[in-house]
């Protein structure tokens, strides 16, 4: 046995006569509490075979896990226990080398920077890893959904491919069925074509007959079919495909009470939702030195000459700054609203770290490097997508002084274990550090899922008379979570002019002059004011650009 203390298991001796298949089946008994594998015990066994005949000695090691991964309703279970699949996509991207690596160490730096952000879960987009990452993911504790390598429009129409998928994917199985963290599997990524579903139904099923040590979909991100494990969807997101100043996130004023239910509520088996997120950060040009294998950061030259032909070259640090605090507050949202949802079984973001295949898709709070960008720290990251995520359920976040603030808690708890006699803490607390008000809520335990009501905060601001944003922190033993309110004074005080502020709508020679002579202009520009050429036309919402719609 691996990864724990030597656990020697009886050697089982036999003597076998070969069928016509050449094949032999011996059962062997691991005993009566044998150690399980998941990703807080990633318990691994070493099984030695041993083939003797009167001519030869031959010998096979194998490594394993003994894990039970099923879907139960709506959602995973492994070992009988709830888990929430909480991932993120790996796009073949190494711009280094241009392929991925074999070597398990440099798969365990990629899983352990996975982990610290508080993910347990990788999806392969569309292809299937080295068994480098197997191994690494075996003794790290990951769940992976690997794929048999498509992404196809025309899917089931009898061409040389159709066949070859199933190939490829009983050739995965062959070679990496053994590893537990090999979890989920699927043909590829959203498919289509006029025969895809009739192919799809009965791919799943051939394979489901084939090997039930993991489960099956459809594809990676449609069709529902009634014969899938669980269902791998993009619905639910903050911002779906072309919703734009309709999605939630830029229709709706800041809150926190919505969830994702109605997709749940029909789905009769577990929902992931598929490649979620999608938010784009300005280029990080610091970035630029670290291609110096096969790809080249072309892209990034096109970004920066456009930095440089609009005289803006020393706001390129403040761009990708500014673009990053909002990417992980739209990351932030997006997450919470999955682990709010009571029921679903997980979500895959497109992703932790950037994506350079598709156009440019700086959608990740990490370079595609898997280093940081600067902006947020895999501890903050991780408190909104851990383990244990505690949840604040807020009808608004921006309130005067007159209001009452009414915020319902609950938890998201997929540890290894339920929570006993614990007392949630919760503080408002201002800019500069100080306490506003703390309080406790009521003693309980908390059992594994989410959806676990915590209790209620009210929250008066009677004593505020001058405008300011408060941060409201949720603490359940050493997990925490945290929100920013705005608070404002009904009565709004008088504001006094004087000779070096000048309000306008327009930036004309006039005010160009009052500004170099010293003074301070607030510019309130309408719509008309910026030409189309300039971007005059686009709406304006809280997100940012989705996905590789950067360079396009």
């Amino acid at each position: 046995m691996k990864n724990q203390i030597k656990n020697t298991i009886k050697a089982v001796i036999k003597d076998i006569q070969l069928d016509v298949d050449n094949k032999v089946v011996v059962n062997f008994d691991m005993g009566e509490n044998p150690k399980l594998w998941d990703e807080f015990n990633p318990n691994l066994y070493e099984m030695q075979l041993v083939l003797k005949s009167n001519k030869t000695v031959d010998a096979k090691r194998i490594d394993f896990g003994m894990r039970e991964f099923k879907a139960d309703g709506t959602i995973f279970k492994i070992n009988n226990r709830p888990i929430y699949l909480r991932g993120t996509l790996e796009c073949a991207i190494f711009p280094k080398t241009g392929y991925p690596p074999t070597d398990v160490d440099s798969w365990k730096r990629i899983l352990k920077i996975i982990k610290s952000h508080g993910l347990n879960h990788v999806r392969f987009h569309s292809w299937c890893p080295p068994e480098a990452a197997f191994i690494a993911a075996d003794e790290m504790g990951v769940y992976i959904q690997a794929e048999a390598s498509a992404w196809l429009a025309s899917l089931g129409d009898g061409t040389p491919v159709d066949k070859w998928l199933y190939k490829e994917g009983e050739a995965i199985i062959d070679a990496y069925g053994n590893h537990p963290s090999f979890v989920l599997m699927t043909y590829g990524n959203e498919p289509s074509g006029k025969y895809h579903k009739e192919y799809l139904t009965k791919y799943v099923d051939h394979f489901k007959n084939l090997d039930n040590r993991r489960l099956y979909t459809s594809g990676a991100g449609y069709p529902y079919l009634p014969n899938m494990d669980y269902y791998n969807h993009r619905g639910p997101r903050i911002q779906g495909w072309n919703e734009n100043l309709k999605s939630v996130i830029n229709a709706k004023a800041p809150q926190t009470i919505f969830d994702w239910s109605k997709f749940i509520d029909k789905t009769p088996m577990p929902y992931v939702s598929h490649e979620m997120g999608q938010w784009c950060v300005y280029p990080n040009f610091k970035e630029m030195s670290k291609y110096t294998g096969v790809l080249k950061p072309k892209n990034f030259e096109i970004f920066k000459e456009t930095l440089e032909e609009n005289g803006m070259s020393e706001l390129a640090e403040d761009f990708l700054m500014a673009s990053g605090k909002l990417q992980t507050l739209c990351y932030k949202a997006d997450i919470e609203a999955a682990l709010r949802t009571k029921g679903m079984a997980g979500f895959q973001l497109l992703d932790l770290h950037d994506f350079p295949g598709q156009g440019t898709a700086l959608v990740g709070v990490l370079d595609a490097f898997w280093d940081e960008k600067g902006y947020v720290t895999p501890e903050k990251f991780k408190q909104f997508s851990g383990k244990t995520v505690p949840l604040a359920r807020l009808e608004k976040r921006t309130f005067e002084n007159k209001e009452t603030l009414s915020a319902t808690i609950e938890i998201a708890h997929f540890g290894e274990k339920a929570l006993q006699n614990v007392t949630p803490k919760w503080t408002f607390t201002k800019p500069d550090g100080s306490i506003f008000s703390k309080g406790e809520l009521k003693t309980t335990n908390i059992p594994l899922g989410n959806g676990t009501q915590l209790g209620v905060i009210n929250q008066s601001f009677k004593k505020i008379t001058k405008a300011q944003k408060l941060t409201l922190s949720i603490a359940v033993n050493e997990f925490k979570n945290s929100w920013d309110v705005w608070v404002y004074p009904t009565e709004k005080p008088t504001i006094e002019t004087t000779k070096n502020y000048k309000i306008t709508s327009k930036l004309d020679e006039k005010t160009l002059a009052y500004l170099k002579n010293g003074g301070s202009v607030l510019l309130n520009i309408t719509k008309g004011d910026i030409t189309s050429e300039y971007g005059g036309e686009i709406g304006i919402g809280f997100s940012s650009i989705f996905s590789e719609y950067l360079l396009d």
